[in-house]
């Protein structure tokens, strides 16, 4: 078994599908802080059925779903799959390759999968149990989680132990046991309390049955009388129901004449009101017309006085606009004269301007030219100083240089002498180191051969022990199951028996019957039984022949007529009700049917006689029930059949449903025959032969485990055996690799070293003659820049005395330009404000002459404006008195249709007069005929209400009570008796008439639930030993195991420390399986100390030391470390990696890391990033390129 590849979608940050393949050996997860590295433990912690989103890093289970980036939408739900492959059937299903997969919507639903198929967590859980792998075992190591096997209390850790030594399991039954033992003990006290309270109901049910049986003779007189009165009754309301009848026929003829009439004067008065309508909505269209035409007069008298208004305004218009035209003309005159003075004064200042410009540009060029030649000789001085300065440098360069190269030197010849000397003490070291690692290297082969062979004989027994240990498991999953199948059919046989004997199902009278006959069985032994026990039915056919049978089915079968009469003796002087008797010796059977064709029939099952078993010497009683009885498929084959045949024949469907002779059809639910006699003497017959195969299955399967047992104690002891064994010689090679380890790598480190000094030797010698070289060139160039410094210092000093001559001259020229300056400044500014001022009355000028050609248009438009008003108001008046006429003609026409409607009023009230008296008739005719249907109701009523009575007293129609009717001479007399009958009744008081079934019932019920409450006492006893033997085989296994693993554990420990003490302690050795498990750590150097006290470290490699431990005794098909390494040094991750690399052999691990030490000792690296911020990327890296980008970064 081993995990083959992981696929994540949506968890966490992984927001792509990511497919992860874990090959064997150790699978690295490498990446930086943030990436989502551990993500990956935690889908596998979660699809193993992490139930806290704590431990999963959240607040609540829906965080785990991918919430989204600034780029991406969160998912709707998370999924993870895991692919294991299982081709030795160590897990329990019958699968080479098997699917877990989880999924969890952000709704907060869940779902769990096997292969595919959906199942529950609990599945999930059981298919790993005992295997090492699950959130609670030691498979999964999440990050920060493995210093809590030492903080956790000496009892919290024993579900770390009890996984590893495989009780886990067996505590997982005896849990199960426990809550079924509770679960008995529960119906035990529940049927101990209904026994208690049945037992104290059943003396006062015993009186109220002889009481009911008193009242129930009174109540079968009364039913007598009460019926024969009321026959008298119902024959009375007849007659009287006769005559109303007939009085009702002719009121209603009668009626029918006046409703006509009354239709031809509605048909008048609706042609009436249709003249009136029309009329009303003539008048209203005047009224309207009348209205709008008052409306437009008055609209367009206003429209008069409104065009009035606007003639006086536009007059004063007029008015002003002249007044405005006179003064526009005399501001013109003026702003003309203005206009010649400002050009006269402009065009002096621009002479002024142009004389100035002159004169100034000539005092510029001058200045030009002398400021030139100022620059030319400042920037000549520049450079002849900085190459001065620039030679100084060179020289005191030269002079340092020459004296750090002398001193250099002479380190250089130390160094390469000193270097000469170490090369040749590495040579020797390298000599003695090879020689050490040859003889390392032939005691490993040695070793390695003993290993391989001890391992072999060590899998053959692994598997046997597994093969027997699964074996063993199957059997006893069998043997509980079978006691339990065994323990279910003897109780619901006991009960089905129970039930049989106390004839359940039959009528009371036949009940006593047959109770009577099993109390003497000798004096009755010509009693053979009911119908129903004495034939044997096809489940098939159950139901349609019990509806076949009806009553029947518990008719008496004895073996002659003398015993039937005898019984019946016996039964009028215990007052038995009426029971049917079948007598052997005088049932003649029937007329068979003779209807060939009926066998070809669609849906004819057969005769009933012919579908059922039973002894030849019932024939005759069997042909006389069901021997002119047919069964058919359905109602519609029977429907067909029946009718084709006329009725002749009863037939039955397989449902129920009945066609009796002559043509009368019953059914309806069959759901109260589910338990009849047939389907009950079935289930006794099933469940005798169950409870005898489970027995003899309870025999064979005790015997086989108890051979399982011994073959299995066995095999244990010869694999411990070997397990030792294998372990002390890998113990012996790992010491051997570890020194060789040790002295390969302290001779590459002797041989880099040595190659490292003889390079740099080289280098030494070469540096050396390049400094001889180098400092030869620079005194040369010394000599020659001693010279050429003291020429440049004296043709500094000539340049700058001419520089001062020529900086005075500049001062004079600018001071000369800047007062020209000035003056042409001013001169500027006097003939701009000159020409703005002339600008501004030339624009003034023409916005003038605009505005008077505006006035002009003004004028002209209001003149216009003022003549169209004046024949507006002549038009309106015409138009004011063709609406006056308009509006008498309509007044004249509303007079007319005045004079109409008052006659079409007086005609409707005659006819209103009319209708009202053929109303009062009709109101006369139907007030009588309601007083002869309320008399016909009453009598109607009165005849129900003595149909419903006798009905819901006595289920009895007035057909059916015909055969109750007794003669008499007088009514009166038949009601007092039936009064005094009703007092004596009433002077019993309540009675339960249900009391004789009940105290029957309550009787059968005690003796029933007193079998079950011994059946349940007997589970109980079962129970605590199947507790017991759970018990001891976990303390067995239990004290075993943990020896074995304090042992590793001890060895483990003093390998990764390199020394030191460890071992593990039970707190409580008498309780082992409640007993807390202690931690005693010493390392190397240090005393016993509480475990608290240790560095982080130095904990956590104790916890690692026992994690190891466990995996060495039960290696886990796969285990998941999450930077459990994080808190030890490089040399302890070394150690780590290294007995990681021993364990991974038998275990596949997935370990998240960051440590060098751990990543060069990965068969396969897998990097997780975030290419996309917030979104995981999982990038494979093959062992070549690991390797190679580990040596590149040492190198750097």
């Amino acid at each position: 078994m081993y995990l083959d590849n992981i696929e994540i979608h949506g968890f966490k940050s992984f927001g792509d599908a990511v497919k992860l393949n874990i090959p064997h050996g150790i699978t690295g997860v490498i990446g930086p802080n943030g990436s989502g590295k551990s993500n990956v433990a935690d889908a596998i912690r979660w699809v193993l059925g992490e139930q806290s989103a704590k431990s999963l890093r959240g607040s609540k289970m829906e965080d785990i779903i991918f919430a989204g980036t600034s780029k991406r939408k969160s998912l709707g739900y998370a999924e993870v799959a895991m692919v294991i492959k299982n081709p030795n059937k160590i897990m329990s299903i019958d699968y080479s390759d098997v699917v877990i997969k989880r999924r969890i919507y952000r709704s907060g639903e869940s779902e769990y999968f096997i292969n595919g198929s959906q199942c529950r967590l609990k599945d999930i859980q059981e298919l790993f149990m005992d295997t090492g792998v699950g959130k609670e075992g030691y498979s999964i190591i999440g990050q920060g989680q493995i210093d809590r096997v030492l903080s956790s209390k000496p009892e919290e850790r024993r579900t770390l132990f009890e996984e590893a030594a495989g009780i886990y399991k067996y505590k997982v039954r005896r849990l199960e046991a426990e809550k079924k033992l509770d679960k008995e003990r529960e119906n035990l006290t529940r049927v101990k309390d209904i026994l208690s309270e049945i037992e104290g109901r059943l003396e006062p049910l015993e009186k109220e049955a002889e009481k009911t049986k008193q009242f129930l003779r009174l109540k079968e007189e009364l039913k007598t009388l009460e019926l024969t009165i009321f026959l008298h009754e119902v024959d009375r309301l007849e007659q009287e129901l006769t005559t109303l009848k007939l009085n009702s026929k002719n009121l209603q003829e009668e009626n029918q004449q006046v409703t006509l009439e009354k239709e031809n004067l509605n048909i008048k008065n609706v042609a009436y009101k249709r003249q009136k309508s029309e009329l009303y909505e003539n008048i209203e269209k005047l009224i309207e017309q009348i209205a709008l035409i008052e409306k437009e007069e008055e609209k367009k008298n206003s429209q008069i006085e409104l065009n009035k208004e606007r003639m006086l305004h536009t007059e004063k218009l007029l008015t002003q606009l002249k007044e405005d035209q006179e003064k526009q003309e005399a501001t013109h005159k003026n702003q003309q004269e203005k206009i010649a003075l400002f050009e006269t004064k402009s065009t002096a200042l621009e002479m002024e301007k142009a004389s100035k410009e002159a004169v100034l540009k000539e005092a510029e060029e001058a200045f030009m030219i002398l400021n030139k030649e100022l620059e030319n000789m400042e920037g000549t001085i520049d450079i002849s100083k900085a190459e001065f300065y620039k030679k100084l440098r060179e020289m005191d360069a030269f002079k340092a240089e020459i004296q750090k190269n002398s001193s250099v030197e002479s380190q250089l010849d130390y160094r390469i002498a000193q270097i000469t000397e170490n090369i040749a003490i590495m040579n020797s070291e390298i000599q003695h180191e090879e020689v050490h690692i040859s003889v390392l290297e032939q005691k490993v082969q040695q070793v390695d051969g003993q290993i391989r062979l001890s391992k072999e004989r060590l899998v053959e027994e692994e598997s046997t022990k597994k093969d027997l240990e699964i074996q063993y498991e199957t059997q006893n999953q069998k043997t509980i199951v079978n006691e339990q199948n065994l323990m279910q059919a003897t109780r619901q046989l006991k009960w089905l028996q129970t039930i049989k004997a106390e004839h359940e199902g039959y009528f009371a009278s036949v009940k006593q019957v047959l109770k009577q006959v099993a109390e003497e069985p000798k004096k009755w032994s010509g009693i053979i039984g009911v119908v129903g026990e004495i034939i044997e039915v096809p489940q098939k056919y159950e139901t349609a022949i019990v509806t076949a049978l009806g009553g029947a089915i518990q008719y008496i079968v004895t073996e002659t007529e003398q015993t039937a009469k005898n019984m019946i003796r016996f039964m009028k002087q215990k007052n038995i009700s009426r029971v049917t008797f079948l007598p052997k010796d005088t049932m003649a059977s029937g007329n068979d049917i003779n209807e060939p064709s009926m066998l070809q029939e669609e849906g004819f099952l057969g005769v009933a006689s012919h579908l059922v078993t039973y002894e030849k010497s019932y024939d005759a009683i069997i042909q006389s029930l069901l021997g002119r009885i047919l069964i058919v498929d359905n109602m519609d084959n029977a429907s067909r059949i029946a009718k084709k045949y006329h009725y002749r024949y009863k037939l039955v469907t397989l449902e129920g449903e009945i066609f009796n002779a002559g043509g009368a059809l019953s059914g309806g639910s069959t759901k109260n025959q589910s338990n009849n006699i047939f389907s009950r003497n079935r289930e006794i017959k099933g469940l005798e032969e169950k409870v005898k195969d489970c027995t003899k299955e309870a025999k064979l399967y005790k015997e086989s485990l108890e051979q399982l047992k011994e073959q299995l104690l066995n095999v244990q002891m010869n694999w411990e055996n070997c397990r030792q064994h294998v372990q002390v010689l890998q113990e012996e090679a790992n010491n051997i690799n570890l020194e060789l380890e040790k002295k390969r790598h302290a001779l590459r480190l002797i041989k880099g070293n040595q190659i490292q000094l003889i390079t740099e030797r080289n280098n030494l010698e070469e540096q050396l003659e390049k400094l001889k070289q180098i400092n030869g060139t620079i005194e040369e160039k010394l000599e020659f820049l001693q010279e050429t410094i003291g020429q440049e210092e004296r043709s500094i000093t000539t340049l700058e005395g001419r520089l001062t001559q020529l900086k005075e001259q500049k001062e004079k020229a600018l001071q000369e330009v800047t007062e020209k300056k000035i003056s042409l400044s001013v001169t500027e500014q006097n003939r701009i404000y000159l020409k703005q001022q002339l600008l501004d009355l030339q624009e003034q000028l023409v916005q003038h002459s605009a505005k008077e050609v505006e006035v002009e248009e003004l004028l002209r438009s209001y003149e216009e404006e003022k003549e169209k008003l004046l024949k507006a108001n002549e038009m309106i008046r015409i138009q004011i008195t063709t609406l006056e006429e308009q509006k008498e003609i309509c007044h004249f026409k509303r007079q007319e249709y005045n004079v109409l409607k008052i006659e079409l009023e007086n005609q409707e009230l005659e006819m209103e007069k009319q209708m009202e008296i053929n109303n009062e008739r009709l109101e006369k005719l139907r007030e009588e005929r309601f007083r002869l249907d309320n008399k016909k109701e009453n009598l109607e009523l009165q005849k129900q209400t003595w149909g419903n009575t006798i009905w819901e007293q006595y289920e009895l129609t007035y057909n059916h009570a015909q055969a109750y009717r007794q003669p008499y001479t007088h009514i009166g007399e038949l009601k007092k008796t039936s009064a005094d009958i009703k007092f004596k009744i009433k002077q019993m008081g309540s009675v339960n008439t249900n009391a004789i079934e009940e105290f029957s019932e309550i009787s059968q019920r005690f003796h029933f639930l007193n079998n079950q409450r011994l059946d349940i006492e007997k589970a109980e006893m079962t129970l605590l030993e199947m507790i017991q033997n759970l018990t001891e085989q976990m303390q067995a296994i239990f004290k075993v195991q943990f020896e074995s693993i304090a042992k590793n554990f001890s060895v483990v420990f003093k390998e990764l420390f390199g020394g030191g003490e460890a071992y593990l302690e039970l707190t409580n050795p008498e309780n082992i399986l409640e007993s807390g498990i202690e931690i005693i750590a010493m390392p190397p150097g240090k005393k016993l100390q509480n475990m608290t006290l240790l560095s982080g470290g130095e904990r956590t490699l104790t916890a690692i030391s026992l994690i190891f431990g466990i995996l060495t005794l039960k290696p886990s098909p796969f285990c998941v470390l999450d930077e459990i390494e994080a808190a030890l040094d490089d040399a302890n991750v070394i150690r780590f990696a290294d007995y990681l690399s021993r364990l991974s052999h038998e275990t596949q691990f997935i370990v998240i890391t960051h440590r060098k030490g751990t990543m060069e000792r990965a068969n396969t690296l897998y990097g997780v990033t975030m290419q996309e911020r917030g979104v995981s990327t999982v990038l494979s890296i093959q062992l070549e390129e690991a390797k190679d980008y580990l040596e590149n970064k040492k190198t750097s």
